[in-house]
């Protein structure tokens, strides 16, 4: 496996307060890895950042492309996991949470 060319985690959102419901994305550093930009009547997103290179812009749209794939992988993960097995699932559970929003995970 190649090390990571995305920014590394942990990565955190705030609102922009923009009344469009778009939020920053910063990572560790304290530094924008993506601003979203939701408009309510098309339901277009943007996402770029100004702080990071090409190519670890682009390493960052293919791990946020992904997310749905890891969400479901994370699902089944989850429930696969018991208290028989050596991890009880619980960082599953908790990164679950935090990516459907049930978790705060406001910067």
């Amino acid at each position: 496996m190649t090390s990571p060319t995305h920014t590394p985690g942990p990565w955190a959102q705030m609102e922009k307060g923009d009344g469009d419901g778009g939020l920053v994305i910063l990572g560790p550093d304290r530094r924008g890895v993506a601003n979203t930009v939701a408009r309510r009547e098309t339901g277009v997103a943007v996402a770029w950042s100004d702080y990071r290179s090409s190519e670890e812009s682009l390493a960052n749209a293919r791990l946020i492309s992904s997310a749905p794939d890891l969400l479901a992988a994370l699902h089944y993960y989850a429930g696969s996991v018991g208290p028989s097995g050596m991890d009880d699932g619980s960082k599953a559970r908790a990164a679950l949470a935090r990516a459907t929003g049930e978790e705060s995970a406001h910067a």
